[in-house]
């Protein structure tokens, strides 16, 4: 059986981890690095892109590259947040 302040002190751990997770946010630049992802998504979009193949290809490695360097924090992120409700829900 979970105590009422077992519950209380999951609740602000996981607080807790959402700020640093955020704080990681921010060191990583991450609002910067996801708008320059968005805009090479919006590059590569483009109907035209493929007139030069060498660099569409160039750009699609690029994009997949940002991708995979920003799901980490981003999924820590989400993960801190859903925990932080969940604790929250539970209190």
């Amino acid at each position: 059986v979970i105590s009422v302040s077992d519950i209380r002190q999951l609740r602000e751990r996981a607080e807790q981890m959402l700020n640093q997770a955020r704080e990681l946010g921010i060191v990583f630049d991450l609002p910067r690095r996801e708008a320059e992802l968005a805009q090479l998504e919006q590059r590569a979009a483009s109907p035209d892109i493929w007139q030069d193949a060498s660099a569409a290809a160039a750009l699609h490695a690029d994009i997949s590259r940002r991708k995979r360097e920003l799901e980490p924090v981003q999924r820590l992120l989400s993960q801190a947040e859903d925990l932080t409700v969940l604790a929250q829900l539970a209190e």
